[in-house]
């Protein structure tokens, strides 16, 4: 686990300067503009280079790819800069289904890093 990442991770989801997006890491609308899950911002704080397309879709806001893929993140790169803080399924649970904004979302995995540390 890298504090240091995690921390930055909770900053840009507190930050505002993400819009938040469901179902995919980050998609791209007709205007440029994009939006992230949660999980598309930790990809961002650990490879803002990372990102390739957009792809050809149909969908109104097109899927771009994070290291090969438009879904989750390869699972050694995000347990290495996160551990076992939260999982990706917590995550897409409380983004897409929950429907928490990025600010509630960062309480929540902060409140688990304090008790981490606490213990």
């Amino acid at each position: 686990m890298k504090i240091e990442i995690i921390k930055e991770w909770l900053a840009r989801l507190r930050s505002g300067k993400y819009q938040q997006a469901k179902g995919s890491l980050c998609k791209v609308d007709d205007n440029g503009d994009e939006a992230f899950c949660c999980i598309g911002v930790l990809a961002d704080v650990i490879d803002k280079d990372g990102w390739s397309g957009p792809r050809p879709s149909l969908w109104l806001m097109t899927p771009k790819m994070f290291h090969g893929t438009s879904m989750f993140m390869a699972g050694s790169e995000f347990h290495e800069a996160i551990g076992y803080l939260v999982s990706q399924e917590e995550l897409s649970e409380w983004n897409d289904a929950q429907g928490l904004s990025f600010s509630e979302i960062a309480d929540r995995i902060e409140q688990r890093l304090n008790q981490r540390e606490a213990a």
